[in-house]
């Protein structure tokens, strides 16, 4: 048998070589338990206490694990638990407290119903404080409390507590430096307190995945019923409250919150009119408040639309639009830049902002850049007085910024909001500016404003205008693998997930299309007509060609025959229209590369059969009856 020192010396050499794999102590290990003669299992178990080169941990769950595979050839095991853990606590009692993860309880419970007597155990850990001087943490004091607590008698607890109570830790919270008690961080009261803080916290977040999606919950909150979390939701429009639930690092954006809420807003109006005609009074206050900004105005337009459709309040819709729209002192066609001023605020905004924003809005109005910018920054310290430059809120200054980017700093945030709250003020008392190479169709203001618009008049987004992903493309289509190579599955399964053994419950049958299945299979299907006669025979050699001779033809973008048609035996009826760069936004990751494309049935075979769309080309049918 190895002794104490050996095996450390071996577990050192192990630690200290890299180029042994990771799990190699624990080979070691076992090794030397499976080699262990019977009668020296005892005094390996007496080594594995005293090995300093092991966690606490680690040796207890050896030494649980071990006895209990070698208990029934050795009654010295069954009679000598209490002495197994004696001896560990004698050489590694300070382990229990010096754990990786804490687990204090959790070994001790472990060591007690190895060894069947909690209170030996307890006493055990208490001991090797008390001999070894151990300093503990409140969360080391808390887990060995609660392992006392259980086996203390009900009278000693209570005594221990009132100790407690009467002693100067009771005022330790009046002197920790919170501040005075503040409503605004109050815990809620009720669920749905809860429910609108939680929400309102989330569509003030930095991520916009994460506001994305929290403004598309909204429409499941109508769902549900939760009227009255809605309520609460539009009444915190308006407010810069966010301070119960807070971020790490990150202030709440509060007008990205109320932003956000009412793009899910104009989507659920949209889909349950009904559900929320409630709130048209509500979002009318708000529409007519001078605090509420142009973008906000545009949203709760889209709202009262969808609410106030079919309604007797239908007729106001004519007014809501106009006010959107229509700059109340009209446009003035100016060529001349106005003079030059420097800004009298000297207040600094970040550097694209101040090029591209403030010089927009300048322009927008015929005034100077220096007037934009001083009326953006009183804008800003209106709400933050001691603000005197953008290095006041968090957030690093970013340059290249783009619209599209995913996440919006704090900083960024009141920018751009400033800066549609001075656009809101300034056309209700300015002229637009319309160049003179401009014609009455172009309309500055509302092209301005589409700027910082993300979803359609009605208030549909664009993922509520994507068609759904057929069943078939949902499928795994590996099979087995052999060896390490991936395999299809059998052809008859493989047929039978594409669909193309038989028509679907809708009476659909895919006859184009391209996808990659969930387990990373490529799939195209392309289908082409053939002559009845001879059919059967031209499929055939069909199939049997070489993989890269397998094709059939397809109309081109101009519904005119493939190029190379005349070498295959089959007909086009399907026209694919290319796919061309769009160069639009290619800069950004989550764009398209390409234009959007949607495959269709051929020009001959829609005017053969008389077919007609009714939703873009998504479905097409007969005459009808």
């Amino acid at each position: 048998m190895c002794s104490v020192s050996d095996i450390e010396e071996a577990l050192h050499t192990i630690r200290e070589n890299k180029g042994f794999e990771y799990n190699t102590k624990d080979r070691f290990l076992d090794a030397l338990a499976e080699n262990c003669a019977v009668e020296n299992r005892p005094g390996f178990i007496g080594t594995l206490c005293e090995i300093q080169n092991l966690g606490f941990d680690d040796i207890v769950d050896r030494i649980v694990d071990h006895v209990e595979a070698w208990q029934s050839s050795s009654a010295y095991f069954s009679r000598n638990k209490t002495v197994i853990v004696e001896h560990l606590f004698a050489f590694q009692g300070s382990g229990l407290f010096d754990l990786r993860y804490t687990g204090i309880t959790r070994k001790i419970k472990k060591l007690s119903e190895f060894c069947g007597s909690k209170d030996h155990v307890v006493q055990l850990a208490v001991k090797s404080i008390a001999n070894e001087h151990l300093v503990l943490d409140g969360n080391e004091w808390l887990e060995l409390a609660s392992s006392i607590t259980s086996i203390a008698a009900p009278s000693t607890a209570l005594k221990a507590l009132e100790q407690l109570l009467s002693s100067s830790l009771t005022k330790v919270g009046d002197e920790v430096g919170e501040g005075a008690h503040h409503s605004g961080i109050a815990p809620p009261t009720d669920e749905t307190e809860l429910v609108v803080d939680v929400f309102w916290h989330l569509l003030g977040n930095n991520d916009a995945f994460t506001r994305w999606n929290c403004a598309r919950a909204i429409h499941s909150l109508v769902e549900f019923g939760l009227h009255e979390e809605i309520n609460g939701l539009v009444d915190r429009i308006g407010s810069s409250s966010g301070e119960r639930l807070r971020t790490k690092g990150h202030q709440h954006a509060f007008w990205n919150a109320e932003q956000w809420l009412l793009i899910g807003l104009a989507r659920a109006t949209l889909f349950e009119p009904s559900k929320l005609s409630q709130l048209a009074s509500k979002l009318e206050t708000l529409f007519d408040s001078p605090s509420t900004h142009i973008l906000s105005k545009v949203l709760i337009a889209r709202c009262l639309s969808n609410l106030w459709k079919g309604t007797d309040d239908e007729s106001k819709l004519l007014g809501v639009r106009t006010t959107v729209n229509v700059p109340p002192h009209g446009y003035v066609e100016t060529d001349a830049r106005p003079a030059h001023s420097e800004p009298k605020q000297k207040f600094q905004f970040d550097y694209d902002f101040n090029k591209y924003q403030v010089s927009r809005l300048a322009r927008l109005f015929g005034i100077s850049e220096g007037q934009a910018s001083d009326a953006i920054a009183e804008a800003v310290q209106k709400k933050w007085p001691d603000a005197r430059n953008m290095g006041y809120f968090p957030g690093q200054e970013r340059y290249h910024l783009r619209q599209e980017s995913r996440y919006e700093t704090f900083r960024e945030h009141v920018q751009r909001h400033a800066l549609l709250s001075v656009a809101t003020q300034m056309v209700s008392n300015l002229p637009v500016s319309r160049r003179s190479y401009q014609t009455y169709m172009d309309l500055p203001w509302p092209e301005w404003i589409s700027n910082f618009d993300l979803t359609f008049e009605d208030g549909s987004w664009l993922s509520d205008r994507k068609d759904h992903t057929p069943k078939i493309a949902h499928q795994y289509l590996l099979g087995p693998r052999s060896g390490s190579s991936d395999t299809l599955c059998h052809n008859q399964e493989l047929v039978q997930k594409l669909g193309l053994h038989e028509p679907d419950e809708t009476g659909m049958f895919p006859i184009y299309g391209s996808w990659r299945s969930h387990d990373g299979v490529s799939v195209r299907v392309v289908s082409a007509l053939v002559r009845r006669s001879g059919a059967v025979g031209v499929c055939r050699a069909f199939a049997r060609l070489p993989d890269h001779e397998i094709w059939l033809p397809t109309l081109e973008t101009d519904g005119e025959p493939h190029t190379h048609q005349e070498r295959s035996e089959f007909t086009p009826w399907i026209l694919a229209p290319e796919r061309f760069r769009s160069a639009i936004d290619e800069e950004d990751k989550f764009a398209t590369r390409t234009t959007a494309t949607r495959a269709k049935v051929g020009p001959n075979i829609i005017g053969s059969y008389a077919l007609s769309s009714l939703d873009e080309g998504k479905s097409w049918h007969g005459p009808l009856k």
